[in-house]
């Protein structure tokens, strides 16, 4: 969880537990399709409140999203408190104001609420470099990228021709698919022109999933199948402080990486599950668990003792003994037991326990989704 206090006031809490509130507001009605791993997942975008002349749709695979108009240092992973997080290939923005070079971004597919004490799009700088205008051609679907980096051509590999790699673009970015042709998809790049990529590498459409009503969150087995199966994807991949993206060897306009809740977010939205940014928004949208009902895609969330009301840390429990987490400046993401990181076995803790200063609470996260005739289902 990141300090936001140098772009506006924080959010006050409860003194003894964090404090939850109502997702919905008019700016995220957004239609997801849920999707099934190894399928397509629609992921709709409609209702945006904000003119037309406002939205741009980021052109760049990773640009940063800063707290000031300062580029973040290069080549390093050392913690940068300027670093609000990271926007990927697809995402739309609102730009609010420019100065020079730069543009005042609300990031409208990353939810949060601690700024102004409102559900909206995550606030920061990006240089309007990395922007362009919104896709305004035919669309036949819409999904996700699902591996680390998806080459992107000029056209499709066949055995007539050779076809040019424009670039790499990396796991969660948006795709308007405008039309696809065997095993190849037709998207919507840049300038108003088009480019191809395998279609293997997309989510796809899938049948919606109802959700039921409870209170311990809607749950869905082939949901959190998918969002371990992303989770694995990122197995040492390093931390980074404010970061959405996954380790790019070959990507070094920025750096690329994921903090605690990126981690999370990210494996949520390959699956067509919509959930905030931060761990403390995710917890905020968490319904409360027990220990015994734990299940695999839980989130187990962590508070410094002496301000319990404070989400710092977010991890997702995987099953057993097992979480998975991106555990802090200068190491790599991780699968740990409960016993090596709090000194108990999870047997032992309950939520709300205090544990080497740590406050643990559990959590399911609350994901929005809707069907294909494109109601909203919560």
């Amino acid at each position: 969880m990141k300090d936001t206090t140098h772009l506006s006031q924080k959010l006050d809490t409860h003194p003894h537990a964090p404090t939850r509130t109502d997702l919905h507001s008019p700016i995220w009605n957004l239609s997801v399709s849920v999707s099934v791993c190894g399928c397509l997942s629609v992921v709709l975008f409609s209702g945006l409140d904000a003119g037309a002349s406002d939205l741009r749709r980021v052109i760049s695979p990773v640009a940063d999203l800063r707290s000031e108009t300062q580029d973040a240092p290069p080549d390093t992973y050392a913690h940068d408190p300027l670093e609000e997080s990271q926007l990927l290939f697809g995402e739309i923005v609102k730009i609010h104001q420019t100065d020079g070079d730069w543009g005042l971004a609300e990031a409208v597919n990353q939810r949060e609420f601690t700024h102004k004490k409102v559900w909206e799009g995550y606030p920061g700088w990006v240089r309007l470099e990395n922007l362009g205008e919104p896709w305004a051609g035919p669309v036949e679907s819409k999904a996700v990228v699902k591996t680390f980096w998806a080459n992107v051509y000029d056209r499709p590999l066949t055995g007539f021709g050779r076809s040019q790699i424009y670039a790499q673009i990396p796991f969660g970015s948006f795709i308007d698919v405008v039309r696809t042709a065997g095993d190849w998809a037709e998207m919507a790049w840049k300038c108003r022109t088009t480019a191809w990529m395998r279609k293997k590498y997309l989510t796809c459409a899938a049948a919606s999933i109802a959700m039921p009503e409870s209170d311990t969150g809607h749950y869905d087995a082939r949901i959190a199948d998918c969002v371990w199966k992303h989770m694995r994807l990122f197995f040492g991949v390093p931390y980074y402080w404010g970061g959405l993206s996954p380790y790019g060897t070959r990507y070094r306009r920025v750096m690329t990486g994921v903090d605690c809740s990126g981690l999370v977010h990210l494996a949520y939205r390959a699956a067509g599950a919509v959930i905030p940014r931060d761990s403390h928004e995710q917890w905020m949208s968490s319904a409360p668990l027990k220990r015994e009902e734990l299940r695999r895609g839980d989130l187990v969330f962590l508070a410094n003792a002496e301000k319990p009301q404070k989400i710092v840390h977010v991890a997702m429990y995987v099953g057993g003994e097992f979480l998975i987490e991106g555990p802090g400046t200068g190491l790599k993401v991780r699968r740990i037991t409960f016993k090596k990181k709090f000194g108990r076995r999870l047997s032992g803790i309950e939520s709300g326990d205090t544990v080497g200063g740590k406050v643990i609470y559990f959590g399911r996260p609350e994901w929005t989704a809707i069907s294909e005739r494109g109601e909203e289902v919560k």
